[in-house]
């Protein structure tokens, strides 16, 4: 199966997300790849499992917009919920501890499915 179909078939908006790259699709797939070299996840995952939380909010937030960007919307909405459990936190309730982990877990399962497509395709 073609990249853009299988991701299509996982819910990624890819006819969207080319159309921000001025319909060009090879333009896309480019920074599809370049996602793959992205740090921003395993930074927020370490920093939520050091309970750095600010560090923490700056990495779901550079990949909120990364994931926006290339309309990863799995990844996106998951991002997006956690990221304003983070915003303006040093410290979090035990109520939202336990959110942030639930997303967290959510997203690395999204986040791993995302990868695994484009390595498939691009690595």
């Amino acid at each position: 199966m073609e990249l853009l179909d299988q991701l299509k078939e996982y819910g990624v908006d890819v006819d969207t997300g080319v159309a921000r790259f001025v319909g060009k699709q090879d333009l896309y797939v480019k920074f599809l790849g370049k996602f793959l070299q992205d740090t921003s996840f395993e930074g927020m995952k370490n920093s939520i499992e050091q309970k750095q939380y600010t560090e923490a909010f700056e990495y779901a937030h550079s990949l909120k917009g990364v994931c926006g960007n290339l309309s990863l919307s799995p990844v996106t909405e998951q991002v997006s919920e956690l990221t304003e459990i983070l915003r303006n936190k040093e410290t979090l309730s035990e109520s939202e501890q336990q959110n942030v982990q639930e997303l967290l877990d959510a997203m690395t399962k999204s986040y791993g499915d995302v990868i695994q497509i484009l390595k498939q395709h691009l690595a």
